[in-house]
C-alpha cells in the first residue's frame, strides 16, 4: 500500500527529457495525499515525456482507491486503461508500523543515497491516478505487505510505451537493501500538514520510548 509519499526535493527532469509546461508551478510535496493534486509524469500524443498534475485517486467500480495492486491489473476495471500509464515522482513514501504505543511513521527512501528520486509506476484513469503496488521487498516486508511499483529511471521512458504485456513485466517488488527506513514524527499524520516540519524525527523523548518498545 501506499497511502502518504513525498517530493521534497525536485528530480533533474532534463536528465529524462521531460518536458515541464510553463503554466505548471512546480512545488516541493512533503506529505502527498490521496483526493490531491500531484505531479505525474505522462507521454502527450506527440511521444514527448510531459509533466503535469493529476488528482491522486479516481473511482474503480463503486470505490475511490489510491492504488491498484498488481495482481489485479487484468481486471477490467483496470485492463481497460492499460494503455494510459504514469510515473509519479517522488524521494520517498510513508507507511505506518505497529507499536505497542500506536502506529509510528517510517520514511522508506533510496538507502544509498536519501533524497534520490523513486520513480512509481501508475494508471491514469478518467478522473485521476492510481499507484501500481507489489509484494514487499525484505527491506519493507516487516513493515507491510504491499509497497509501490518502483521503476528504474532508465525503465520510465519503456513502462510509458512499451505494450502492455512488456511494461507489466516491469512491475516486480524493489531490488533488497534499495530502501532504508527514517523514524518519522506525529506531524505527517495529518494530510493537513504539508511543510519541511512534516520530515522531522520524533522528538528525542518520543524516540527513546520506540527504541525501550523495540527491545522488549
Amino acid at each position: 500500500m501506499c497511502g502518504r509519499y513525498t517530493l521534497s526535493e525536485m528530480p533533474e527532469w532534463s536528465e529524462l527529457h521531460i518536458r515541464i509546461p510553463d503554466e505548471l508551478l512546480l512545488r516541493p510535496r512533503y506529505n502527498a495525499a490521496p483526493g490531491a493534486h500531484q505531479l505525474v509524469v505522462t507521454r502527450d500524443p506527440g511521444g514527448q515525456l510531459t509533466l503535469g498534475e493529476l488528482r491522486w485517486g479516481a473511482r474503480a467500480g463503486q470505490r475511490v482507491v489510491q492504488n491498484a495492486r498488481r495482481e489485479s491489473l487484468g481486471a477490467p476495471v483496470w485492463r481497460e486503461h492499460a494503455g494510459s500509464r504514469c510515473v509519479v515522482p517522488a524521494d520517498g513514501y510513508v507507511e505506518w508500523q505497529k507499536t505497542p504505543r500506536g502506529k509510528q511513521p517510517l520514511w522508506l527512501r533510496d538507502a544509498s543515497e536519501p533524497g534520490r528520486t523513486l520513480w512509481m509506476a501508475g494508471l491514469v484513469l478518467p478522473d485521476g491516478f492510481v499507484i501500481i503496488t507489489t509484494p514487499p521487498s525484505g527491506d519493507v516486508a516487516a513493515v507491510h505487505d504491499r509497497m509501490p511499483a518502483l521503476l528504474g529511471a532508465d525503465v520510465v521512458d519503456a513502462w510509458l510505451s512499451a505494450p502492455w504485456s512488456a511494461a507489466r513485466a516491469f512491475l516486480v517488488p524493489a531490488p533488497e537493501g534499495l530502501l532504508a527506513a527514517r523514524l518519522l514524527g506525529a506531524r505527517i499524520n495529518s494530510s493537513l500538514h504539508d511543510d519541511a516540519r512534516c520530515l522531522e524525527a520524533p522528538e528525542p523523548a518520543a524516540q527513546l520510548q520506540l527504541f525501550r518498545d523495540a527491545a522488549r
